[in-house]
């Protein structure tokens, strides 16, 4: 479910990992903020918005489906977020590796 369609796990574990490390300096936790800097991230990466909210969402929450993955992560906050994207990150780190062997 971390891995949108059209992604391998590799670009999907990086786009995780590049969320959280550009997550922890954010200062401004609002959805605005948020989304600013999450479509900043889709972009450079050269991955399309959906692909990466899909990943954020469902290691955020568990979950394919919610209301918007900036809600969530409002609600949820900064410490809580950052540490659901780093186990999820850690998840696929193990897949990834698995996939090289």
């Amino acid at each position: 479910m971390l891995v949108p369609k059209k992604i391998e796990p590799a670009q999907a574990l990086a786009a995780l990992e590049a969320v959280g490390a550009r997550l922890s300096e954010l200062s401004d936790w609002s959805e605005q903020a948020l989304e600013d800097l999450l479509r900043a991230i889709a972009d450079e990466l050269g991955i399309k918005t959906g692909q990466l909210f899909m990943s954020i969402r469902v290691a955020a929450s568990g979950r394919t489906v919610l209301t918007t993955s900036l809600e969530t992560l409002a609600a949820l906050g900064k410490e809580e977020t950052l540490r659901r994207i780093e186990r999820a990150s850690a998840a696929l780190r193990e897949v990834t590796s698995i996939q090289a062997q």
